[in-house]
Formats: structure tokens, sequence, C-alpha cells
């Protein structure tokens, strides 16, 4: 029997009590809709705290990427360049120095359409490197979203069986944060804020941290904190 099957049952069972006992009083229907519209709006509210955290990560990562990783990338490119020169012709600094030594026109021309080239392929290796880091963060945000809703769901559908067998609002919030309680909602609050915050000060602290590293250094370090995003 699953966990809101339970419940249910235990509800059907006060309700058998209670029809010996007192009657329902006519306000249960004003008050389920009532309690059900306070769950909604938790919902709504925990939904677009979790965005706003996820929001954060990727803010974060991004200047990670343009002011850590972006910087080793082209300092690495540039030097790879710079060591190939003398045997590919084709590589930007062969071209300026071809440039240099004869500023003609046809070789400015071709030296153009080199700087754009080698920026068109650092920014193909910069943005292919954020899709990587973006993309299981965005994919966790789905998933974390659709856990928080289906829970709010599945537990608004089971407090608006079990208002029907209680006579008062206080006992209706005593037994909603029954339910709240036993569906997990608070341990899943709990857990996945602390998780975003525990990420978010990571990568604060890896964007201030001074470091000498190479581009696959950074990408491993920050990758090690967003892998933090899937419960273990």
């Amino acid at each position: 029997m699953n966990k809101y099957s339970l419940l249910l049952s235990v509800a059907l069972s006060i309700g058998s009590i209670n029809q010996g006992c007192i009657s329902v009083p006519k306000e249960s229907v004003a008050l389920s809709q009532y309690v059900s519209k306070d769950l909604s709006a938790y919902k709504t509210s925990h939904i677009e705290i979790t965005e706003r955290y996820f929001d954060k990560i990727e803010d974060d990562i991004n200047r990670f990427i343009d002011q850590k990783l972006a910087p080793a990338l082209i300092h690495e490119m540039v030097k790879t360049d710079i060591e190939n020169s003398n045997q590919d012709p084709q590589s930007l600094f062969a071209i300026l120095s071809k440039v240099k030594e004869s500023p003609s026109k046809a070789n400015t021309s071709e030296a153009i359409n080199a700087i754009s080239d080698f920026q068109s392929a650092i920014n193909a290796e910069i943005e292919a490197c954020r899709s990587e880091l973006l993309s299981p963060v965005r994919e966790q945000r789905i998933n974390t979203i659709k856990q928080i809703s289906d829970s709010y769901d599945a537990t608004i559908a089971a407090q608006s069986s079990l208002t029907s067998y209680i006579t008062s609002a206080a006992k209706v919030k005593e037994k909603q944060n029954s339910i709240l309680s036993y569906a997990g909602m608070m341990g899943i609050n709990d857990s996945i804020t602390s998780r975003l915050v525990s990420i978010s000060t990571d990568i604060d602290k890896l964007n201030n941290k001074v470091t000498d590293l190479s581009s696959s250094q950074l990408i491993n370090s920050i990758a090690m904190i967003i892998n933090k995003l899937t419960p273990q």
C-alpha cells in the first residue's frame, strides 16, 4: 500500500468514528477550498524560489566561463597557433608575419579573414564548453521542478480527501502539516534548498579564487561542483 492510500485509509477510519459522534459542518467544503488554495500558493512560491536558485547557479557558471575559462582557452589556442606557425602557413600568426613582411592588399585581406576565423574558432570552443557545463544544470532544473510540483499535487489531493473528516480550521492545519511531513515535502524543501545554496556558494568561491589553471583543470573543477546537483 503506498503512502497516499494509507493516508486515505486513516481518513476513512476517522470518518467512520466521526459519523457516530458528530456531524461534519457545512463549512468543510469552503474550508477545503481554502486550504487547497493555501497549498497551491505554497507550491507556486516553492517553485519560484527554486527557479531563482537555478538562475543564480547558471549566472555563476556563465561568469566562471567568461572570466576564468574563456581567457584560459584563448591563451592556449594562441600559444598553440604560435607554436605551429613555423610549420603551418595557414596559422594565424604565420599569416600575420607574412603581412608584417609584405603588407599588400592581398596579404592584409588574408590576415583579416584569418583573424575572423580564429575568433570564430575561439567562440565556438567557449560556447561548446558553456553548453556542456550548463546542460546538466538545466536538466536537473526540469527534474527538480517536476519533483516539487508532483509532490505538492499529490499532497493537495490527499489533503482534499482528508478535509471532509475534519471539523475545524485548527485541525485542518494540524492535519495539513502531518500530510506534508508524511509526503516528504518538508524534506524535499530542506534538501533541495541546502544543496542549491551549497553549489552556488562553491561556484562563487571558485569564481573569486585566483587561479593559474589550464582550461581542462578549470572545467574539471567546476564540473565536480555541478555534479553535486544530482543527489547520490
